[in-house]
């Protein structure tokens, strides 16, 4: 499995042997969309529930105490069918999503706008993204 560097995007420090990772500076450098995919051997449903779990973990470390994390749902994208929930904080928004792979494995990903001066979330045109980045 190889993943490739989406169009407009760099090379992020936060790239490790199991994790891969991307960023896109926002105009004036005030904020910044981050992508992370990671190469999971649980089951889709394990996978779901770490990503849940993740997310409200950010929300009660919120000082604000406010965010949504809307439902999970499910969206074909190039040739996978993926599903994802977004969520929003007081300073982020995102979107975590996850796809099973031909060799068993699922691939998790995390994208995040962190900052302000940056396009809202598309989570169509997002999930076309990852999944063109994808090389099975």
């Amino acid at each position: 499995i190889t993943v490739n560097r989406p169009e407009g995007f760099e090379d992020s420090e936060f790239s490790s042997e199991h994790q891969v990772a991307f960023q896109k500076v926002g105009e004036g450098g005030a904020g910044s969309t981050q992508i992370s995919l990671r190469l999971m051997a649980e089951d889709e449903n394990s996978v779901m529930t770490t990503a849940q779990q993740e997310v409200e973990y950010l929300l009660s470390a919120n000082s604000e105490g406010t965010g949504v994390v809307e439902e999970v749902q499910s969206q074909p994208a190039g040739s996978r069918e993926w599903s994802y929930f977004t969520y929003s904080l007081d300073d982020a928004e995102g979107i975590r999503s996850w796809t099973p792979l031909s060799n068993g494995c699922v691939v998790s990903c995390t994208v995040e706008n962190l900052g302000t001066g940056l396009e809202p979330m598309n989570v169509e045109g997002m999930l076309q993204i990852l999944d063109g980045s994808i090389q099975e």
